[in-house]
């Protein structure tokens, strides 16, 4: 404790002496790291496992009389962030820090992934045809993005028209390209 509160934390923390106490701790309020120090790795690793079976997912760092790389290892193996010697608590805090620094940016990623997943899922229901359209300087436009629905609209594959933009123009009705082309430099000049 003396080691973070010297480098700038406000701590806030709960402590438990047994396995049993564990959940109950954990489940009380969400912590931010979880450390534990106990003298005999199985322990630990019992712990850590213990920990792994509960719905929440925080860095969890091992402090250990044992701090030998094999011991280190397996470890980081069983599901810890990382393992620290007691004896030299100096790494301590920046290990928090970059474990924490881990964990958020795997958080961010999973979160990117589940909207991405609930997007794609939007899209392939979408009656239609969903696009995003590029303009370019020349005054031409492309589709970085189609759906797949330009299949069912116009026997088109996202990638045809990802890679020639002129076929979804060439589908347009004669009736409708003035009402296409005043839409598309309305899009021009709110963008610009």
């Amino acid at each position: 404790v003396n080691n973070l509160t010297n480098s700038g934390y406000a701590l806030e923390y709960r402590q438990t002496n047994n396995l049993e106490g564990i959940e109950p701790t954990l489940t009380e309020r969400l912590p931010d790291v979880i450390l534990c120090n106990e003298d005999i790795l199985i322990k630990s690793m019992g712990s850590l496992n213990l920990t792994h079976t509960l719905p929440l997912s925080v860095p969890f760092l091992l402090l250990s009389n044992d701090a030998h790389e094999s011991t280190r290892t397996k470890a980081i193996q069983a599901g810890a962030n990382d393992l620290l010697p007691k004896e030299d608590l100096t790494l301590l805090a920046p290990t928090i820090e970059t474990s924490l620094r881990e964990f958020h940016i795997r958080s961010t990623q999973a979160a990117l992934q589940e909207n991405q997943a609930r997007l794609s899922a939007f899209l392939s229901n979408l009656p239609g045809m969903a696009y995003q359209i590029r303009f370019q300087a020349d005054g031409n436009i492309n589709f970085p993005y189609v759906s797949e629905g330009s299949m069912a609209l116009f026997g088109l594959s996202p990638n045809e028209l990802e890679h020639d933009a002129s076929l979804f123009l060439n589908m347009l009705h004669k009736d409708d390209c003035a009402s296409y082309a005043l839409t598309m430099n309305h899009a021009i000049a709110q963008s610009s």
